[in-house]
């Protein structure tokens, strides 16, 4: 468990397996212990599942197999095999998470958060020389590009983007394990810290949902006060070139409208809608990921067709009628909604959550 936490924790070191947006290790390690889980008896807990959970998990394999099987004679050379590689490594990490064997240790969070805000300042000492040894990205120098863009560190992760939602991810994790969205003071400043260095719009918008739930009173009383005694100055000060200033100031000039005029907003929102099409042209089957575009849950609904409809929404109903905790459903409901329209569902630690959720919703609904 502790190597399986590793690599889920920090998904793209080591990479024993080159992958940019999953680190296929994972899979390995995981097809590893199934195979002792089969033939030691001190393995097994890692293949029992809950039934119920099981029964979720078989209903996902066979329609992609269906799926799969009506696009390939259809059209064969649409079939992109790292989209499928994703999908069967949520899957794996789908079964870990509602396996026996799955557990968290309290202090692991503060462990690998503390690795992340060391990382972190280590990318500012050295301007991100030991992420482009360590991590693949999709391009060249990418630490000059980002900081052209605006965008700051990347620890340990191929974007700043990437890095805020996986930090989420974590954090939400923890969570879900404990029913409780508490953590200590010194842990929520291990866990800001990195999210507001990625100085990405995600960043923000993630650090600003967990003050609100951990810290309401303090925060709009914080926030109160900024505005009425500082609100014309902050309003007139050109802070810089970051990008989640850029976001904001966008969004002051212009509202809702400024969504479509960013490039980043727009081809997310042209890629969900491309699914949506995509899902309705294939439907019922689905495409089985014949698109080749970035796109969360969303890719897992068209891919599978009404299978994947009928799965999520499963999910939104445990989410709202499970017995767990409001700010833990509330975390939860912004996590989903942003890996629903964008998001690697391929990393290892988005199928854990869904797989451990969905099998403690299910016996306490």
């Amino acid at each position: 468990m502790r190597i399986l936490w590793f690599i889920m924790a920090i998904p793209y070191v080591p990479q024993i397996l080159p992958g940019s947006d999953n680190q296929p290790t994972f899979t390995l390690i995981f097809l590893l212990g199934l195979f002792f889980a089969f033939v030691d008896r001190r393995f097994s807990d890692f293949r029992l599942v809950k039934h119920s959970t099981l029964v979720l998990l078989f209903f996902l394999i066979f329609s992609f197999v269906f799926s799969l099987v009506y696009t390939y004679f259809n059209s064969v050379d649409n079939i992109y095999f790292p989209r499928i590689f994703s999908f069967l490594q949520f899957l794996a990490a789908f079964y870990f998470g509602a396996s026996s064997s799955f557990y968290l240790k309290e202090s692991w969070l503060k462990q690998y958060l503390t690795i992340y805000f060391v990382f972190t300042l280590i990318y500012f000492l050295t301007g991100g020389l030991v992420e482009e040894v360590l991590i693949r990205s999709r391009s060249e120098d990418v630490s000059s590009l980002l900081r052209s863009t605006g965008r700051g560190v990347r620890t340990l992760s191929p974007e700043p983007a990437i890095l805020a939602i996986h930090l989420f991810s974590m954090y939400l994790m923890n969570s879900i394990y404990y029913n409780s969205i508490k953590i200590s003071n010194k842990v929520i400043l291990l866990l800001l810290a990195p999210l507001i260095s990625t100085l990405s719009g995600y960043g923000f918008f993630i650090a600003l949902v967990i003050l609100i739930l951990n810290f309401p009173f303090f925060f709009f009383l914080t926030i109160s006060f900024v505005f009425v005694v500082f609100g014309q100055f902050i309003m007139n000060f050109q802070l810089s070139g970051a990008r989640i200033f850029l976001i904001l100031d966008g969004l002051r000039r212009n509202g809702l409208d400024f969504l479509m005029m960013d490039s980043s907003f727009k081809s997310r929102y042209n890629s969900f809608m491309e699914y949506v099409e995509s899902f309705e042209s294939n439907f019922p089957l689905g495409d089985a990921f014949s698109i080749f575009s970035g796109g969360g849950f969303i890719s897992i609904i068209s891919g599978l067709g009404l299978v994947g409809l009928i799965f999520f929404i499963l999910l939104i109903l445990l989410i709202i009628f499970s017995k767990y905790n409001l700010k833990v459903k509330l975390l939860f409901s912004f996590w989903f909604l942003i890996y629903l329209f964008s998001g690697s569902f391929g990393v290892p630690l988005v199928g854990v959550i869904i797989g451990f959720f969905s099998a403690n919703a299910l016996k306490n609904v």
